[in-house]
């Protein structure tokens, strides 16, 4: 491991993958705002949220200059965590 001014290479990884989740778990509750609190269909709220981590991800990857954060990423931990939601181009669907 190299050190790095203030983390060794794997300790700075694991802040910044800790701060990706966070952010993901974050846009996860938004959706989930959305529909209870706003009365936004799943799929309308599921696809904003979706749109959000991909402006992200771009964003992140752009400035970083290579794909740190995959733009799928949203989609694909919601579709693994909740196996009942069936996506469908990036629309969300109970099962």
């Amino acid at each position: 491991m190299r050190n790095n001014k203030m983390f060794t290479v794997d300790e700075k990884q694991k802040s910044v993958n800790k701060k990706v989740y966070n952010i993901l778990i974050e846009m996860g509750q938004e959706v989930a705002a959305m529909v209870s609190i706003h009365r936004r269909s799943f799929d309308s709220a599921f696809k904003e949220g979706q749109d959000k981590w991909r402006a992200f991800s771009s964003r992140v990857n752009k400035k970083l200059g290579s794909e740190v954060i995959k733009p799928d990423g949203f989609k694909n931990y919601w579709e693994q965590k909740i196996p009942e939601i069936k996506l469908i181009n990036g629309l969300g669907e109970i099962k």
